[in-house]
């Protein structure tokens, strides 16, 4: 289910996604990602399924830091590729 609203002069698209958070061993946590224009902005609980969810809808911590994780400018965007030709324990990678 998505909820769509947008404002009174119609620029903005605001979505509410449901989704489930994999961060932590707790398992997984319902929230809902709320996106503007197509870029997630933030993350909030989803108390609809308190019912269900072990928690009551409750958000963990790390759900919450999945939007810098995304959008981090820093983050790693390939995947790494070992540079020294020499492997084992005590080699520098």
């Amino acid at each position: 289910m998505k909820i769509r609203a947008r404002s009174a002069t119609g620029e903005a698209r605001l979505e509410k996604i449901p989704v489930y958070c994999y961060q932590c061993v707790a398992g997984p946590d319902l929230l809902k990602v709320v996106v503007k224009d197509g870029v997630a902005v933030g993350v909030e609980p989803n108390t609809e399924m308190a019912d269900v969810h072990p928690a009551g809808g409750t958000v963990c911590v790390r759900a919450y830091a999945l939007i810098q994780k995304l959008y981090n400018p820093a983050r790693i965007r390939q995947p790494m590729r070992r540079t020294n030709p020499r492997k084992g324990r005590n080699e520098d990678p």
